[in-house]
C-alpha cells in the first residue's frame, strides 16, 4: 500500500475544510455555486471542483487529516477527477488503484 509519510498536508486539510464549508452554505443557506463563487472571489468552476471534496468517503477524509493518504493522492488529482458516490468505489479509485 502506497501510504503517505505521516505528514499532514496543510493545503489538503484547508481544501477539505473549505469544501465542507461550501457544502454547508449550499445545504443550510440554499446558496448557488454562482453565489458562493461571487462571495468567495473565485470562479464557479473552481467552486464546483472544490465542493466535491466535501463528498469524499470518511476513510479518505480521515487519511488526509492524519497524513496517511497515498502519496499519489494529490489535491490536484482530487479536484480534477470525478468522485464516485459510493465509498467502496472511492477507495478503489483513489486508494487502491495501481500506481
Amino acid at each position: 500500500r502506497d501510504c503517505g509519510s505521516g505528514r499532514v498536508d496543510r493545503a489538503r486539510v484547508k481544501a477539505l475544510a473549505w469544501a465542507r464549508g461550501l457544502r454547508q452554505r449550499v445545504e443550510r443557506d440554499g446558496k448557488s455555486l454562482d453565489e458562493l463563487a461571487r462571495e468567495d472571489g473565485c470562479s464557479r468552476p473552481y467552486v464546483s471542483s472544490m465542493i466535491r471534496l466535501a463528498y469524499l468517503a470518511p476513510c479518505i477524509t480521515q487519511s488526509i487529516l492524519q497524513g496517511t493518504q497515498p502519496a499519489r493522492l494529490t489535491l490536484a488529482d482530487l479536484m480534477q477527477r470525478d468522485i464516485p458516490s459510493h465509498c467502496a468505489e472511492q477507495r478503489r479509485a483513489f486508494v487502491e488503484r495501481a500506481p
